[in-house]
């Protein structure tokens, strides 16, 4: 026998309203100490003290080999001109036809 719940006291006690979420007190939170910086920013001048309408270059940061100096295009190759052979196309017929007039 299944157990019977009686809603009009249920009702009545509450537990049928609409889920209301308990309130959000907000605090402000304050460190206990003060911010640190990790480093002081430095404005850099790239500018010349003596004339100021000249911009100083620095040193260069790394070194590139040189491109590769060859010939570029058709007909290269690493060790020289290959010479054509020709194929023999009918080669596999013929080998056929004489094994067959062997055989």
């Amino acid at each position: 026998m299944m157990r019977k719940e009686d809603r009009k006291h249920q009702i009545e006690m509450g537990n049928e309203l609409p889920f209301k979420p308990t309130k959000h007190v907000k605090n402000p939170v304050k460190a206990s100490f003060e911010h640190m910086q990790d480093f002081v920013e430095v404005k850099k001048n790239f500018r010349s003290e003596e004339n100021p309408r000249d911009v100083i270059i620095g040193p260069r940061n790394f070194l590139t080999n040189p491109p590769k100096v060859g010939i570029v295009g058709k007909k290269t190759t690493f060790a020289g001109i290959i010479p054509y052979i020709e194929d023999d196309y009918e080669r596999p017929k013929k080998l056929a036809t004489e094994e067959r007039l062997k055989g």
